[in-house]
């Protein structure tokens, strides 16, 4: 074999194995590239919805928000870190009766939308498999009453209670079902210190007596 055949047979077979090799490193590369962003995808995508954002969010939800009362109890309970030492009473310092939830939601989102009421179109027989008949309801769209609207509706009840002679003190007891008019009526009667009393027609007949009865 002459030296230019060996040469020119030596070279093709380096370029192949380099070209061999080459090709292995860079879908090796690849490999690891997509398994990274894989893995760190949740967090690109953070960084990137967050970028030029406040960062006092990103910290106040990465906040230490309980720890031990005894740290050296592996068994005592957690409590907040706000109130670590005692028994949170209030959950701000505006809020010290429920009487006061109503101005306070007023100031801060009086255009929004608030007590959403879906309206029962129609109720059905729905038999079960189990031979069990219930009743399905069909419902329409929320409609939502604005905090605004809200608060008046509140203002209002409270100056009907008013005028049936309540004063604050006096009992006053709502048999209705689970409905905005209920919560309504409850924070007139907060605002005037009225004490509350709830009955439910679900309870029946003998509930509802023993319920007007005992109470105080």
């Amino acid at each position: 074999m002459s030296p230019n055949a060996f040469s020119r047979i030596f070279s093709t077979a380096v370029n192949t194995v380099f070209k061999r090799f080459l090709l292995s490193l860079i879908r090796t590369t690849l490999i690891y590239i997509i398994a990274l962003l894989f893995v760190h995808l949740p967090t690109f995508y953070y960084y990137i919805t967050t970028l030029g954002k406040d960062d006092r969010k990103y910290e106040k939800q990465k906040r230490i928000r309980s720890q031990l009362i005894d740290s050296s109890d592996p068994s005592s309970p957690y409590r907040a870190v706000e109130v670590l030492h005692q028994l949170q009473t209030q959950p701000e310092d505006q809020l010290e009766t429920l009487a006061v939830i109503p101005d306070l939601c007023l100031q801060r989102h009086a255009d929004k939308e608030t007590l959403g009421v879906r309206e029962i179109l129609d109720v059905q027989d729905e038999t079960q498999p189990n031979g069990k008949l219930y009743k399905k309801f069909l419902l329409g769209d929320y409609k939502f009453t604005r905090y605004s609207e809200a608060c008046d509706r509140i203002n209002s009840i409270g100056r009907g209670l008013l005028s049936f002679g309540f004063k604050s003190g006096d009992k006053i007891l709502i048999y209705a079902e689970t409905r905005p008019e209920w919560l309504l009526t409850a924070f007139a009667a907060f605002r005037h210190g009225l004490t509350l009393v709830t009955l439910y027609s679900t309870l029946g007949e003998e509930a509802l007596k023993h319920g007007i009865n005992e109470s105080e």
